[in-house]
């Protein structure tokens, strides 16, 4: 019993780190609606600030004030530039938004701080106390103090003062808001700079207590979003209560159980829990989205989108050497799992960041079916689909309840328990140093791809060009057609006599498919599967990039493969001094750019600029053509052709 209290004391003082983390995205929900998905990275990164600095002299209470300073400075802009052009952006742009700048600040940190090993020096005091016989540090109870201080006093803020009825008047309506006086701008500024200097405070109250490791802070954005989620965004009470929970609940389970990860996965058992019993399968009335979808293109012609895929994937796999080589099968690697992506996302609107979930479990199948069971290729592709799909279906099933950014946190929590808690396990995944795969053959000829890079990139085209021309089918097919009528409207689908919830299962299950052919193949092009490959971070790169493309199309998971990290434009540029340290930086600066100036994607935009080319040449003398009337996108229309379709 002794040992429960003190675990469970120890674990107020990371449960106060989540509360802090998770007040600023409560402060910013409730002005802007956005949630943003980077409050890991800025408590991160003022948190290996403040290390940095107080280690080279910096007193740290003036380390701690610019480094919260700074942040508050750092939202503002955020919004300012980025946030408020996307006021009226469909949902998933501002998502993909935070997520581009958790990439800018992870990239940056790595960097200009490559320094884990640093330790930082206590902000509050470190004496011992002693409670009923059980000693722990005094720091721990004024973390928990700060944060339940911190929560009185903005729901103070904002019950009491005209701020936090200008914040209200706000997010309820800004016209109306506006002609009451208040500026909609200035105050969803002030929210974004008070939410990110939380965050800052956040990291660093926590520096003294933690690895100083960009990756693994920002990935306290997930207990945080869990607590801000049973809190439903507005109560700053119930989310303090349950971000200490949950981190008392870690501590305890690293005291007594033994399971690797089953700590990180609480938090997405926390969110699975409470978002199934309060989800509705149907949105209720009133729900209908106004912000235009990204644009899904339909797929006019077959054959000659995969002619020229297949054409210069071939022609670059004779001419090229072995590095460019290398980077078309990636590049081809990557358009698989990226048509993943454009299924369950762009076509379905189910926002997952999962994806290299799938894809990580698919390799490490067929790791074990190649070597453990002796299956000769393909069979432990066919062994890896056979284990995904169920499990795609299964960390599907929430989303039959929920949907929007409730979805986007419940399948990060999930990509963070599989990390976790199956790639965690040693035993199976064989650690850092990976789990063998051996090189494929077919009928006698080696596939290897190291000694036969050709013959491995053929293989990767030929697997490439079938997901592609799968994928196409789906979008002409009438079961593509009600995934756009449940991406739109799902109320409207289900008046028209569409099975939401199979539609969105049927979504998870050929997504989880195509990332398990993906998965396998890149298995295969490894060599050794490691964990490190299907981390978080890797899932929410695959959507960046794909994003970056056009989610919802299957021209933008091919733009996807072209720009990803390893791929072939990845290799044309490896030769400009400092492109691939600074890659995800620019790959998260890219994200957010396109999000505010081209939403629908580069494919998308490059196919606009080929119409207006071709009617330019075609009738000399005539006017450009209109811009493009995207609103055959719009609810009405994608549910009416569903239902013509059937």
């Amino acid at each position: 019993m002794s040992d429960i209290l003190l675990f469970a004391i120890l674990g107020t003082g990371a449960g106060a780190v989540y509360a802090l983390i998770a007040l600023g995205i409560v402060v910013i929900q409730k002005a802007t609606g956005a949630v943003s998905f980077a409050h890991g990275a800025i408590a991160g990164v003022a948190a290996i600030y403040f290390g940095v600095s107080t280690s080279e002299g910096t007193a740290p209470a003036v380390a701690a004030v610019t480094a919260v300073v700074a942040a508050g400075v750092g939202g503002l802009l955020f919004h300012l530039l980025v946030m408020r052009p996307l006021r009226h952006a469909p949902l998933l742009a501002k998502i993909v938004t935070t997520l581009g700048l958790m990439l800018v600040l992870q990239g940056l940190a790595t960097q200009i701080w490559n320094v884990p090993t640093v330790i930082a020096p206590a902000i509050f005091l470190t004496d011992t106390v002693q409670i009923s016989g059980i000693s722990f540090g005094i720091d721990r109870l004024l973390l928990l103090a700060t944060a339940v201080l911190l929560a009185t006093g903005l729901w103070a803020l904002y019950r009491f003062t005209r701020f936090g009825t200008a914040t209200r008047a706000a997010a309820e309506n800004e016209r109306g808001a506006a002609l009451l006086g208040y500026s909609p701008d200035v105050i969803g500024a002030a929210n974004w700079a008070l939410g990110s200097m939380l965050a800052a405070l956040a990291g660093v109250l926590f520096a003294p207590i933690t690895a100083l490791n960009i990756a693994t802070l920002s990935l306290l954005v997930v207990p945080a979003l869990a607590a801000a989620l049973v809190g439903r965004f507005t109560s700053f009470g119930v989310t303090v209560g349950v971000a200490v929970g949950i981190g008392m609940l870690q501590s305890i389970l690293t005291r007594f159980v033994t399971q690797p990860g089953i700590n990180d996965a609480l938090p997405f058992v926390i969110i699975v829990l409470v978002m199934i019993v309060s989800g509705r399968l149907i949105p209720g009335r009133g729900a209908r989205a106004v912000a235009r979808l990204p644009l899904a293109p339909a797929v006019h012609s077959r054959l000659r989108p995969l002619l020229v895929v297949g054409g210069l994937a071939v022609l670059g796999l004779a001419v090229l050497p072995d590095t460019l080589r290398g980077g078309i099968t990636t590049s081809l690697v990557t358009v698989m799992i990226a048509l993943s992506v454009v299924v369950v996302t762009g076509f379905t609107g189910q926002i997952s960041l999962m994806q290299m979930a799938f894809a990580g479990i698919a390799a490490f199948m067929v790791s074990r079916g190649a070597v453990e069971l002796g299956l000769p290729f393909p069979l432990p592709m066919l062994l890896a689909v056979l284990v995904v799909v169920p499990v795609g279906v299964l960390l599907g099933l929430p989303a039959i309840r929920v949907r929007g950014i409730n979805l986007a946190v419940v399948t990060l929590g999930a990509a963070v328990a599989v990390s976790s808690f199956v790639f965690g396990n040693v035993d199976w995944t064989g650690g850092a140093d990976g789990s063998p795969v051996p090189s494929p053959d077919l009928f006698g000829l080696s596939l290897d791809p190291v000694v036969h890079p050709v013959r491995f990139g053929l293989f990767a085209t030929v697997v490439t060009l079938a997901l592609l021309a799968g994928v196409m089918n789906v979008r002409r097919s009438a079961i593509g057609r009600r995934m756009l009528a449940v991406r739109a409207n799902e109320r409207a689908a289900a008046a028209v006599g569409i099975d939401v919830a199979r539609t969105k299962l049927q979504a998870f299950a050929l997504s989880a498919f195509i990332a398990a052919v993906g998965g396998s193949v890149l298995g295969y092009q490894l060599g050794a599967v490691a964990f490190t490959r299907f981390v978080p971070l890797a899932s929410i790169s695959v959507l960046a990039v794909v994003y970056i493309g056009g989610v919802a199309t299957v021209y933008g998971a091919v733009a996807a493969g072209v720009i990803v990290n390893g791929g072939i434009l990845y290799v044309l540029l490896n030769s400009v001094p400092g492109i691939s340290a600074w890659w995800i930086v620019l790959s998260g600066a890219l994200l957010i750019v396109n999000a505010v100036l081209q939403p629908d994607g580069i494919a998308v935009a490059l196919r606009d600029q080929y119409r207006f080319v071709r009617d330019r040449l075609g009738r000399p003398g005539t006017r450009a053509p209109e811009p493009v009337d995207r609103t055959g996108d719009a609810p009405e229309p994608a549910v009416a052709a569903a239902v013509r379709s059937d």
